[in-house]
């Protein structure tokens, strides 16, 4: 992760947040972390894990970034029995559609204890995987993330962590 610099939660995360996610009773979990605005890495990916919320579980093989990716098809099928309720395969193809139209999307915001940790896609895994399905583009896009030993209780992250079928 490239660090570029310093950000504010209140005034640079959380309007990114609002847009695509209502308030919960935990993210003022996140807002006692310390932010910073980086550059995903190539080195990155292999410690990336999507969010860990059940109707990925139910699409996917569990949360590791790579292993979604390569199941991410482009239609709600059915993936070893289980049906797609959540459209995260056509939210992604249409994501892929306006990568190749050029479309710039907001930072994507990542979370981890440290630097050294697994990092979780708290907000962003569509426009993610859409991004590494399409161009392989992922390394090189802005995001956002969040260090603090107070991520380790965020369900996001724990449960991305330990969610498996």
């Amino acid at each position: 992760m490239k660090i570029v610099g310093s950000v504010n939660w209140t005034r640079d995360v959380l309007p990114v947040w609002k847009k695509r996610n209502n308030a919960s009773n935990e993210i003022s979990a996140l807002a006692d972390v310390e932010w910073h605005s980086c550059i995903i890495e190539e080195n990155d990916l292999d410690k990336l894990w999507v969010a860990g919320c059940c109707t990925w579980t139910a699409v996917y093989r569990g949360h590791k970034f790579k292993s979604v990716a390569m199941d991410a098809g482009t239609d709600d099928i059915t993936v070893e029995g289980e049906i797609d309720e959540s459209h995260h395969r056509s939210r992604i193809a249409s994501l892929q559609e306006s990568v190749l139209k050029g479309c710039v999307f907001d930072p994507i915001i990542l979370i981890a204890p440290s630097a050294d940790e697994d990092i979780v896609i708290a907000d962003g895994n569509h426009r993610a995987l859409a991004l590494y399905r399409e161009q392989d583009r992922l390394s090189g896009t802005d995001a956002f993330i969040g260090y603090g030993e107070s991520i380790r209780t965020y369900s996001l992250y724990r449960n991305a962590l330990t969610y498996t079928r």
